[in-house]
């Protein structure tokens, strides 16, 4: 397939390589800083995102504040009800600067609040946006990238044929000048010269061909890893992972992942290898900000068992050349999300396949994942919504 594209692009190529190298050194340069770029932005997400939870908990102040002149009102209307009812005539209390200071604390934090967390939500969609536009942006300079190099690779398989072909001529024209020696008689010196001479040059132009086609195949192995690691993230080892889960205790598995198909699909294979454990795994999806999400697989433990699952899940996905990564956060002082977790839980997030594994790729190319043949790849799990999920974890408590 690479060579038949190869001949599609061989008639558009330009006559200098070092052009197309410059151009792709500028490519990379452009790629790198959209990548900077991208990282801005996700760092200016979190504060956006640490602030959130504190205009919540002003709204749930605010309201707590309400629900509590609501019972004060209550109570005082009831014993004036009671005195009434007895025949009890009392004078109208004076009424209470302090309660009047809790109500207006009270509405004012509701408000605040609600703008507060509507202000967040606002910056963070457009900080999602731009994230969007960056993505698409850096996609097509991937694109242009391959292009680029299927370029060059081009280039070098035509140079690679111009040498072969010198290579015949100058055969072909030692041949002649033997031939023409001989029936001319030429002295046994002479022709030995001249012999010499065209040796020297076909001995050149032989090494000439050698170099050229050893850069065609060290082009063509750096294209064949570079399209390897464009691939997408697969377990190749869901069997051997299930069997090492086994040894655990069910604990609940909650995953994270960015709304793309291939982070998707990575974390179904994961959820089939804890279903292969025959184990009653309880797995459910948390709907979460994505910018909060970091290229590749963090997996988060809160306990010492949990910790262990983690590091026994990285261990294996780490194997197969996915990047992965176990943690702990057991205070939620990385993640204020965490908190929400239970010494129960285990944390699974996954985000988008850091670039730089392409980048690795053009630069100084690393073996791709290895495969395994006892037993079939990309086995997948359906894993539910956290909604349906609520339910059966309850029961497992």
């Amino acid at each position: 397939m690479i060579f038949a594209h190869l001949a599609r692009v061989v008639s558009n190529l330009p006559v200098d390589a070092s052009a197309l190298e410059n151009s792709i050194s500028a490519l990379e340069s452009a790629i790198s800083a959209l990548e900077a770029a991208i990282r801005a932005q996700d760092n200016r997400s979190v504060p956006w995102e640490h602030a959130l939870p504190w205009f919540t908990g002003m709204v749930i102040v605010g309201v707590a504040l309400e629900w509590w002149i609501i019972l004060l009102d209550f109570r005082e209307e009831r014993e004036t009800w009671a005195l009434e009812y007895f025949g009890v005539t009392r004078s109208a209390p004076r009424p209470s600067v302090g309660k009047l200071a809790v109500e207006i604390i009270s509405v004012a934090l509701i408000v605040l609040g609600i703008f507060g967390e509507l202000g967040t939500g606002l910056e963070i969609a457009s900080i999602n946006n731009s994230l969007r536009a960056k993505s698409a942006e850096l996609r097509s300079k991937n694109a242009e990238l391959r292009s680029k190099s299927d370029q060059l690779l081009a280039l070098v398989t035509q140079q690679a044929g111009n040498a072969a072909k010198s290579a015949e001529t100058a055969k072909a024209d030692a041949v002649t000048a033997e031939a023409k020696a001989e029936a001319a008689g030429l002295s046994a010196e002479k022709a030995g010269r001249d012999g010499r001479v065209l040796a020297q040059k076909l001995e050149a132009q032989t090494q000439r061909e050698k170099a050229a086609e050893m850069a065609l195949e060290a082009e063509r192995q750096k294209r064949m890893k570079l399209a390897a690691s464009l691939q997408n993230r697969d377990v190749c080892n869901q069997v051997e992972l299930g069997s090492a889960l086994s040894g655990f205790a069910p604990r609940n598995i909650i995953f994270e992942w960015v709304s793309d198909k291939e982070p998707r699909l990575l974390a179904e294979q994961i959820a089939w290898s804890f279903a292969y454990t025959h184990n009653r795994w309880p797995m459910v999806r948390r709907q979460v900000i994505e910018d909060a999400i970091k290229d590749g697989v963090h997996i988060l433990g809160k306990d010492q068992v949990g910790w262990r699952v983690a590091s026994v899940l990285s261990s294996k996905l780490n194997a197969c050349g996915i990047e992965a990564e176990s943690m702990g956060d057991p205070l939620a002082e990385g993640d204020p999300a965490n908190a929400l977790l239970s010494s129960n839980d285990v944390l699974i997030r996954i985000g988008s396949r850091p670039n730089r594994q392409i980048e690795a790729a053009i630069e100084e190319l690393g073996p791709t994942a290895p495969k395994s043949n006892i037993f079939a790849t990309r086995n997948l799990a359906t894993i539910p919504n956290e909604a349906a999920a609520n339910s059966n974890m309850n029961t497992e408590h």
